[in-house]
């Protein structure tokens, strides 16, 4: 991965250099019902236009009216905005099963002890986000999170939520076949799953408790509690600052129809300021996560993560609102270029309730060139090995495939893995009779390794070998 960080200047010529327009406008029917009826909905939308003539708002509503809470909906128009809207909804309040404990009681109860009998997951800590048409036109999508909530109502006509279970996911509407989808993009597998190399698929809501979809609960402590994988993809750790503090951005190349989401996690941050140890370091520090598709959505890259402490672009930086747009040069070479705040106090000071002071930051530009591999373009022979790791980029582990260059297995052989200063991180010695290894992103003390760029090189007799593999946590 290759970047460029710097200040974003803006010439006064560029913002004298202004325009007269002639504006008109339109509203559509429902969304006035929505904003005067008398049963109070709340739309969370953006617009997106077409080439050919498309115009869409697409999003979600929260409501007081059961036909339209939790609900995602799509209003088309297909003739350059004229004439009327069709109106097209899903019901997003995605059901899923209490998970129980080793000893038969359940997870989530309410204050009583009584076990929730209506848990979904839905939007809520969401909304700002923006569209685009993907496919020829023939889709929309949007990148969002939906959080794990109880329907249930106390007293106070509130809901109960569990912020730790917060996950992004790409949503889509195919307009040909009047279809909505959705998929998980940092839903993390947990290694102690019985297949930690699953891979979530459209519409499968992410289960955290079951992270292999085989409908086992993955792992449990030695209490004999549910283990459960966490998720906070808002850029600052407060739960009553997150309504504010989302921001999902999707952009995509119209060429090679290459798709990047990019948003804001703040799960480590949030660890730090809930006191749980190991994560001190993290207090003030979001992370800018990036997630690529080169199929127009079908397929999702594993997520990348860029952070102050690991990244040394962004030393000493508070990376917010993140603004990404996406450039597809040859042979699959990415730019990923992004303007972002560098904030001067972490936290806004401009809504109640204030966190961090009134004193403003740095509009940042960066340009990120990051070259992505296959299974069969990282497999190249050579006149001696020929050796490859898959998948690459990689979060929870990757396999390491190696042999002699005429096909012979390799009789015994040593891999060592190397961070970019050339330390040894990790080593596989007296591998016998094998044609891989996993590694699964430790070193040789069994300590999770950062993020970023590594080497692997195989020895068997005078043979040597290295390549190149990028872990993204």
């Amino acid at each position: 991965m290759t970047s460029f960080f710097g200040p974003m200047f803006i010439s006064d010529a560029d913002l004298a250099n202004q325009s007269e327009l002639d504006w008109t406008y339109f509203s559509i029917p429902l969304m006035d019902e929505w904003h005067n009826g008398a049963i109070w909905t709340r739309p969370f939308s953006a617009v997106a236009v077409s080439d050919d003539g498309k115009v869409a708002v697409m999003g979600y509503t929260v409501s007081d009216d059961e036909q339209y809470d939790h609900h995602m909906f799509v209003f088309l128009n297909e003739n350059y905005g004229e004439g009327e809207f069709s109106y097209h909804s899903f019901d997003m309040g995605l059901d899923v099963a209490n998970p129980q404990n080793e000893d038969g009681s359940y997870v989530f109860v309410d204050e009583d002890g009584n076990p929730y009998t209506d848990l979904i997951f839905s939007f809520f800590f969401s909304g700002h986000m923006n569209v685009i048409f993907t496919d020829n036109n023939s889709k929309l999508m949007f990148v969002d999170n939906l959080i794990l909530q109880s329907e249930q109502e106390n007293e106070a006509g509130e809901t109960t939520l569990w912020p730790y279970e917060t996950f992004t996911y790409a949503f889509e509407y195919d307009l040909e076949n009047d279809e909505f989808h959705y998929r998980v993009l940092d839903g993390n597998i947990n290694e102690n799953a019985a297949n930690p190399n699953y891979e979530w698929g459209k519409d499968e809501i992410y289960l955290p408790w079951d992270t292999d979809n085989d409908g086992e609960i993955d792992e449990y402590n030695e209490d004999g509690n549910v283990v459960m994988m966490n998720g906070w993809p808002i850029f600052f750790y407060a739960t009553d600052r997150a309504f504010h503090d989302n921001n999902y951005k999707i952009v995509k190349d119209e060429e090679s129809g290459w798709i990047a989401a990019v948003w804001q996690d703040g799960l480590k941050e949030k660890y730090a300021n809930d006191g749980i140890e190991g994560f001190e370091d993290w207090a003030t520090v979001p992370e800018i996560a990036i997630c690529f598709s080169e199929d127009e959505g079908e397929t999702w890259s594993d997520v990348l993560y860029l952070n102050s402490i690991d990244t040394p672009e962004l030393a000493d930086m508070i990376p917010e609102y993140v603004y990404p747009a996406l450039e597809i040069g040859e042979e699959s070479d990415v730019k990923l270029h992004l303007m972002f705040l560098d904030d001067n106090s972490f936290g806004s000071a401009a809504t109640s309730p204030a966190y961090g002071l009134p004193n403003g930051g740095m509009l940042n530009y960066a340009c990120l060139g990051i070259t992505f591999t296959t299974a069969e373009e990282n497999y190249v022979e050579n006149s001696l090995i020929k050796s490859g790791n898959y998948p690459n980029p990689f979060r929870n582990s990757t396999k390491i495939r190696f042999s002699l260059a005429n096909d012979e297995s390799v009789k015994n052989a040593e891999i060592t893995i190397y961070n970019l200063k050339g330390e040894k991180i990790k080593k596989f010695s007296n591998i016998r009779n094998q044609d891989s290894v996993l590694w699964n992103g430790k070193d040789d003390s069994g300590k999770k390794v950062p993020s970023g760029i590594y080497f692997y090189k195989i020895r068997t007799g005078p043979f040597t070998e290295t390549k190149k593999m990028i872990l993204m946590q």
